[in-house]
C-alpha cells in the first residue's frame, strides 16, 4: 500500500538526547535532507490508518543512535554522513533490552 520513490537521507549534527542516566543516547540528526522522512512517516500512517490502526500523528526526530552514554554531549557539527533509503523495516523494538526484532522489509521504489 506504500509506494515511494527511494531518497537521500544527511545527518550533519551530533548530540545526545535526553534520557534517563546513565543511558543518554548519543545521535546524528540534522535538518538536512529530512523532508522525504516526514513524507514517508505520514504516508505508512495514513496506510496503517486504512487497515484499522490508530492514525499516527505525532512528529518525530529522524536520527541514527551512535551509542550510550553517561556524558551529555551539546550539539555540534559533523561531516555529514548519507545515504540512499532504498527500504524500510518494521522492527519490533523491546525497550530497555536493546533487542530489534526485523517484522518486515519493504522496497522503496516507484
Amino acid at each position: 500500500m506504500v509506494t515511494d520513490a527511494p531518497f537521500e537521507i544527511a545527518f550533519d549534527r551530533a548530540t545526545s538526547f535526553a534520557g534517563r542516566r546513565p543511558q543518554l543516547p548519543l545521535v546524528l540528526c540534522g535538518p538536512r535532507s529530512v523532508d522525504p522522512l516526514f513524507a514517508l512517516h505520514g504516508t505508512l500512517g495514513a496506510a496503517l490508518a486504512r487497515t484499522g490502526f490508530a492514525r499516527v500523528s505525532r512528529r518525530f526526530t529522524p536520527h541514527m543512535t551512535l551509542l550510550y552514554d553517561t556524558r551529555r554531549l551539546a550539539p555540534c557539527s559533523v561531516e555529514p554522513v548519507t545515504w540512499t533509503a532504498r527500504e524500510f523495516v518494521l522492527i519490533h523494538s523491546r525497550i530497555g533490552l536493546t533487542q530489534h526484532i526485523p517484522l518486515g522489509r519493504w522496497s522503496l521504489e516507484r
